[in-house]
């Protein structure tokens, strides 16, 4: 409730898709198309987590849907666990082990025509020496999001696997609705409900041991007037980032919470193949597999909201794969770092410049780790690390890694490292030698009771006829939600995000034109603290917005060494960013896209060649679907090219002089590789620039 179901085609077929809520609804079918693959699964991202005194949750990804075998033991791994089902995710919790033992762990995979099976590498875990008694923790939610005039869909987020629980009352009515499947992402749709209706819910977790439940606090909602009946807004995209000789994913956002669909094929009024994900997300990324080398590629996306209005994105875009295999090194685009702490958890986050795993290392010393997985890849990597201890000092190591096999990973504070140990079995990260890792954070003596801070805003940065943009910051990171009310009503609107970030950002959608509003900001910790803002007013126009956004500032080119830069700008309003480049203005084939939709902009590159001048432009669309774009732009890393300009003066040359004399502080225009130093040498790399050498 609702019930998903998988079906799997070994040629080309129409996939008819629906789902059954637990009051016996069955919704229309949708057409998928999906399409024969010749090539055999790959297997990434193994991995051992929740590791208890008996059990162990193994999980790994393969390219396609496919299905194999576990195989695990003390010696080697002999024991053999057989899968069921063709998946694509995969997740099997060994049971039976013994307290403080070491296992070994592959796994295999075939897909539905029989090529495999495929075998992984092995990996090693220890089993803990007692048992688990700790509940779940909730660390993010529960919110109340999709709601229609009938329905409402519960999301919240636990430390562990555990199960899902609603219990609600309202209109007269109350219920429950439990989920015994275990997981970290927990959502229960709330149906049968009554329009214009003031419900209260409560979201419960408990684990595998049977531990909890854990509740959360009482929240309430209120069903809208009538049905939802307005489809999805795409704010950016649909893009091809990260194209390879057989990958390319596929991104875009919304305007609200929706499912994921891409469509695709070799030619352009034939999309005969389609990959799919289910959660409802206003940020799109879809991996798409096992692709022709040197061939263009159609595609279109699909996205449906929680009441079934599915927006289609057109025109059909293009890509083509790189004639040969082009691994692009995985580097950090921004550092590792603690962006919360608490009394009992911590938070760490950092960026990459290409989708890769994330992987979380935490303990009092490097013989005894736990390990905190995320399978999924993406380029913005953010772990909470829950149940600490108070006044005790941590150290960390993370590590990321890509579909490639490359690894980045380091202790948190640390230049170098060597790989740790999970309950005193070592680990392979690839890392160099660092025997005394340093402290990475201490938890608080005390559990944090102090409500975030709102410091700038509520302020609306765009507005439509049916949508409004509003953003605010606060001091510590914390969800996002908005509740509106129209004037000379008494029914609220709500949108709202669980994720928790310090710079906030909410798309108002199904908004009716010529209204004024009456809303209020509201976030909360991850503890619970919340905060609300004063009541400030939004006003919908009364036909389309047609206004296209501009850039109020910049874009400024800063440089930040070993061959990456960031590049950042401010818009007039709320709108997505990206950005198109490449070594000539008529080829920029690269691009990158920003993490968000608002007005102020950041955008890393990474793997450009120093020496090298590059072109790009900015691609800008606002949530209406305004679209601008800048002009060609330079973005130059000729040595001792300071001021930007794709060429090296005579005065430049003197700035890379007085550096290396120590007259002058150092650049990394001239310290490209981010050394720390000038030497002769890259005093003599800024005169052959400026003699055109």
């Amino acid at each position: 409730s609702p019930t998903s179901y998988t079906f799997m085609a070994t040629g080309p077929k129409t996939l008819y898709a629906w789902a059954k809520d637990g009051s016996g609804s069955i919704s229309l079918p949708v057409n998928r198309q999906i399409m024969y693959d010749p090539a055999a699964p790959t297997i990434t991202f193994l991995s051992a987590i929740f590791i208890t005194d008996t059990t162990a949750l193994i999980q790994w990804h393969t390219s396609k849907a496919a299905k194999g075998s576990l195989y695990y033991g003390t010696v080697t791994p002999s024991v053999t666990i057989i899968e069921n089902d063709y998946a694509v995710s995969h997740a099997i919790t060994i049971t039976g082990l013994n307290a403080n033992t070491d296992y070994q762990v592959k796994v295999t995979a075939s897909d539905a025509t029989g090529r495999g099976p495929i075998e992984s590498g092995i990996i090693t875990f220890r089993t803990r020496q007692i048992a688990d008694t700790t509940p779940p923790i909730i660390i993010q939610g529960p919110m109340a999001l999709g709601i229609s005039d009938n329905s409402a869909r519960i999301v919240w987020s636990t430390d562990e696997p555990s199960s899902s629980s609603v219990t609600f009352n309202g209109g007269g009515a109350s219920g429950s609705i439990d989920d015994p499947s275990l997981a970290l992402f927990h959502q229960v749709v709330l149906t049968g409900l009554k329009p214009s209706t003031q419900y209260t819910f409560t979201a419960s977790s408990t684990d595998r041991f049977g531990n909890g439940p854990v509740s959360s606090q009482a929240k309430s909602f209120t069903t809208r007037s009538a049905p939802d009946i307005t489809p999805p807004r795409f704010i950016s995209g649909p893009n091809a980032l990260f194209i390879g000789d057989k990958r390319a994913l596929i991104a875009w956002t919304t305007d609200e919470q929706s499912d994921s669909l891409v469509e695709y094929g070799k030619l352009p009024g034939t999309l005969d193949s389609a990959v799919a994900a289910s959660d409802l997300n206003t940020t799109h990324s879809v991996q798409l597999s096992n692709l022709d080398a040197n061939t263009t590629y159609y595609y279109r996306v699909k996205s449906r909201d929680a009441a079934g209005n599915e927006a289609v994105s057109a025109p059909v875009k293009e890509f083509t794969t790189k004639q040969q295999p082009v691994i692009v090194p995985l580097v950090l685009t921004r550092k590792p770092a603690i962006d919360y702490r608490s009394r009992s958890k911590a938070r760490i986050t950092w960026l990459t410049n290409k989708p890769a795993d994330t992987k979380v290392l935490i303990g009092t010393d490097v013989n005894n780790m736990t390990e905190y997985t995320l399978m999924n890849p993406g380029t913005s990597h953010v772990m909470m690390l829950s149940g600490l201890l108070p006044k005790t000092a941590y150290i960390v190591f993370y590590s990321s890694t890509d579909l490639d096999g490359q690894t980045v990973s380091g202790y948190l504070g640390a230049a170098s490292a060597q790989a740790p140990a999970i309950n005193g079995v070592k680990r392979v990260y690839a890392v160099v030698a660092d025997p005394a890792p340093p402290v990475a954070f201490t938890t608080y003596e005390f559990e944090d009771d102090i409500a975030p801070v709102i410091t700038s805003g509520p302020t609306v940065t765009s507005t439509s006829d049916t949508t409004a943009t509003v953003q605010w910051a606060t001091n510590e990171i914390s969800d996002s939600n908005v509740s509106c009310i129209p004037n000379g009503q008494v029914i609220p609107l709500t949108f709202g995000d669980i994720s928790q970030t310090v710079s906030h950002t909410l798309i108002l959608s199904g908004l009716t034109a010529s209204t004024s509003y009456t809303c209020q900001a509201t976030s909360a910790d991850p503890l619970g603290n919340t905060q609300t803002s004063g009541s400030f007013n939004v006003i919908t126009t009364a036909t389309p917005d047609l206004t296209s956004p501009t850039i109020s500032a910049g874009p400024t080119v800063i440089l930040n060494g070993n061959g990456q830069a960031t590049v950042t700008l401010t818009t007039d309003k709320a709108a997505s960013s990206t950005l198109k480049y490449g070594l000539t203005g008529a080829t920029l084939n690269d691009l990158i896209t920003g993490l968000t939709t608002g007005t102020d902009h950041t955008l890393n590159l990474a793997n450009l060649t120093p020496g090298s001048v590059y072109s790009y432009k900015l691609e800008l669309t606002d949530p209406t679907g305004n679209p601008t774009e800048s002009q060609v732009l330079s973005l130059s890393l000729k040595f001792g090219d300071c001021d930007n300009s794709a060429t090296v003066n005579i005065s430049e040359v003197q700035n890379a002089i007085s550096m290396f004399l120590g007259l002058k502080q150092g650049a990394i225009c001239v310290d490209y590789d981010a050394a720390g130093n000038v030497s002769i040498s890259k005093v003599q790399k800024a005169i052959n620039s400026f003699l055109g050498l």
